[in-house]
């Protein structure tokens, strides 16, 4: 199943770990509004990786399907530009105005066609700061996502209960469409296993899942909550029904007020299957403290 297009303004990826306004910035390209300054790196000055949205396929070109979601600290509101350098024969890239300061999410789209199979390392600039971050194409014809290669088998991040949890007596389930364990070696040293998905009947909201750590170590059976910046999750769920999307559910390390515990029950370093549980508080777009219970989630990384 291909990733819907959404425009996120929501967070990600412990990886990304940021506490952010639900504001959507509006591009003022061309403009004469000073540029604005920040930084691509987290609060203790650590690089993240991004959230790799899509299928990337060597002779594929790139779609509205193809993106990335980068988080951006705003120290002082005006144009930006960010993007990556050209590897393979795609790039990344998204402009525009920020209009406060303050944590954000920005969609950078894919660009061109990649050439070959294989994983290159692009680096995404803004300002003065530059993070890297890898990318896996697979071979002709493929349909895994950016993370990795191949097709998980049915039944696992293809089942309708691949994910699931309940707020306020709602019951929200649906499968994973984009599945990547993605490893960054020091200084930024993250493991981590993104999950991204949606619901299956209608397609019109989006969830992601973040576990994994800053230490280097091998995803394990274990607690992960959002409230730690060294060993945690995130987690995001996004209303795609209107015309700017709306975020109901959002934890994170760096958003105050709110955990959500994720309990890692099972996973297979040889399979790159996690399973496991949550529950606990999020907060909505207006700071609302939403509690979520009976979380499950299934997967299994390309």
């Amino acid at each position: 199943m291909q990733m819907r297009k959404t425009y996120f303004i929501s967070l990600l990826a412990l990886c990304s770990l940021f506490l952010f306004s639900c504001e959507k910035e509006y591009s003022l390209e061309g403009g004469t509004a000073a540029a604005s300054t920040g930084t691509l790196k987290d609060s203790v000055g650590a690089c993240v990786p991004p959230l790799i949205m899509g299928n990337y396929a060597a002779g594929t070109p790139m779609t509205d399907s193809n993106y990335i979601i980068v988080g951006v600290r705003v120290l002082v509101p005006g144009n930006y530009v960010i993007s990556t350098n050209t590897q393979n024969g795609i790039s990344f890239k998204d402009s525009g105005f920020f209009a406060t300061t303050g944590y954000r999410l920005v969609q950078l789209k894919a660009m061109g066609t990649p050439a070959l199979a294989g994983t290159s390392t692009f680096t995404t600039s803004f300002d003065t700061s530059a993070c890297a971050f890898s990318l896996l194409v697979n071979p002709p014809g493929s349909t895994g996502g950016g993370g990795g290669g191949g097709n998980p088998p049915v039944g696992i991040n293809d089942n309708d209960s691949a994910w699931q949890f309940i707020e306020n007596g709602v019951f929200f389930h649906g499968p994973f469409t984009a599945v990547t364990l993605q490893t960054l070696p020091p200084p930024a040293n993250v493991v981590a296993f993104n999950m991204a998905g949606e619901t299956f009947d209608t397609g019109d909201s989006t969830i992601n899942i973040t576990v994994g750590n800053r230490t280097g170590a091998n995803i394990a059976v274990g607690t992960y909550p959002s409230n730690n910046n060294s060993v945690g999750s995130t987690f995001n769920f996004v209303d795609g029904v209107p015309a700017t999307p709306v975020l109901l559910y959002t934890a994170g390390p760096l958003v105050t007020g709110a955990n959500l515990v994720f309990q890692v029950t099972s996973y297979s370093a040889t399979t790159k299957i996690i399973e496991g549980t949550f529950s606990g508080t999020t907060l909505n777009n207006t700071g609302v403290v939403k509690n979520i219970t009976n979380g499950k989630f299934r997967a299994q990384a390309n």
